[in-house]
């Protein structure tokens, strides 16, 4: 009987755990669908950004995220650029930095953009890398974090930075979901600036004096040069 009790018990929690995933699965595939119909209708960087961070915490269930601009600074700042979430305040006042000799360029987001890889903290109370910001983490139920650096051409452009709700939310299982989106961002950006780019040519270029017409020789009549 209690053999068959506890059979019950794991087939229930297996079913529990079926459904979770199954959730999350289909969380993904609209968070990626709406996010790559952002990619393709940006016609600004800031709305590209805004509009993937909106996402990331409407459609993927994330308690905050936000892009931020490597500034060449002395030092070394990473400048907000859009930021969507519960009490977003929490990076106007974080002061993140890239600088690994800037206490707070040693967090997740300064070791991504000079590592040129992702990296989180799967545990906001604990890890020491968080330390700086631990407070007002723990203040808005940040449970974990991670950055994924944007480059282009080898070139640092920025940080997406995660937040979640739950511990451990961002791991090497997990992790591929979001990194799919930090090469995708800063190629939408050069096809953006080459698009502004060949638009203020079009509507710059002078325009050609108008040329008289002339007859035609057998015709007679009036043909524009």
């Amino acid at each position: 009987m209690m053999q068959k009790k506890r059979g019950r018990k794991k087939f229930r929690e297996s079913v529990g755990a079926s459904r979770e995933e199954l959730n999350r699965l289909n969380r993904i595939l609209q968070t990626l669908c709406q996010c790559n119909h952002a990619l393709v209708h940006a016609i600004a960087e800031t709305e590209l950004y805004q509009s993937v961070c909106q996402i990331l915490v409407e459609v993927g269930g994330l308690r905050l995220a936000w892009v931020g601009h490597c500034e060449q600074d002395v030092s070394k700042t990473v400048r907000p650029v859009a930021i969507a979430g519960y009490r977003p305040d929490y990076v106007q006042n974080a002061k993140i930095s890239w600088s690994e000799e800037n206490e707070r360029g040693r967090g997740p987001t300064g070791i991504a953009l000079r590592t040129g890889k992702p990296c989180w903290v799967k545990g906001a109370k604990v890890d020491p890398i968080l330390a700086p910001w631990r407070t007002e983490a723990n203040a808005r139920g940040y449970a974990s974090c991670v950055a994924l650096p944007l480059i282009a051409n080898g070139k640092r452009l920025g940080c997406l930075s995660l937040y979640a709700g739950q511990r451990n939310a961002f791991n090497e299982s997990t992790i591929d979901q979001y990194r799919a989106y930090s090469p995708l961002m800063p190629l939408l950006r050069h096809h953006l600036a080459r698009f502004w780019a060949r638009r203020f040519a079009i509507t710059t270029k002078p325009i050609s004096p108008l040329r008289q017409p002339s007859r035609d020789a057998k015709s007679g009549l009036l043909v524009a040069n």
